[in-house]
């Protein structure tokens, strides 16, 4: 594997100081700061209102696994892959009960997959979304059951960068 992170570092370890268990450098924190806490990547929802941790896997193709939990109702859950900055991505993001999968070319970011009702995400319960990236092609499972495939153009790209981003509403 390119890349696993189980957050085995000490509690209240900053991401940008934490090394995955299988390879390569620490995290970089593009804005606010995320911390290890119970073996999870964790989020002070008082401390900003936004956190984005970022890893270079070094990986064209990949498969994500993320165990999500949601503890703020009015958090969301972001996951990128194939970052390159901020104007030039692909995530996904769990908010309650929706999932997208937003594309951002130059600046400019596009819905390219929106499904209501997928999960509960604001239910506090732990909740497994896996995103499978190849060439073009972006599939999502939630919980075992097969969500989305789609088509981006963003996704045949060289970019290697993941990473993990919380965005508070409330803040």
């Amino acid at each position: 594997l390119p890349m696993t992170s189980n957050f085995t570092a000490a509690n209240n370890t900053l991401l940008t100081a934490y090394t995955p268990d299988a390879g390569g450098n620490a995290w970089v924190n593009g804005v606010g700061s995320m911390k290890v806490t119970s073996n999870k990547a964790t989020w002070n929802a008082l401390s900003t209102d936004l956190a984005q941790s970022l890893y270079d896997i070094e990986q064209e193709q990949c498969i994500i696994t993320l165990l999500l939990t949601r503890t703020v109702s009015t958090a969301y859950g972001n996951v990128f892959f194939r970052y390159t900055d901020a104007n030039n991505n692909l995530k996904v993001t769990a908010d309650d009960n929706n999932l997208q999968i937003y594309e951002t070319i130059a600046g400019t970011p596009s819905v390219i997959f929106s499904d209501a009702a997928v999960a509960s995400f604001g239910d506090g319960a732990e909740h497994t979304i896996v995103i499978t990236v190849g060439n073009d092609l972006v599939s999502v499972t939630v919980d075992g059951n097969a969500i989305a495939t789609t088509v981006a153009t963003n996704a045949g790209l060289n970019g290697t960068i993941v990473g993990m981003e919380v965005y508070d509403a409330s803040a």
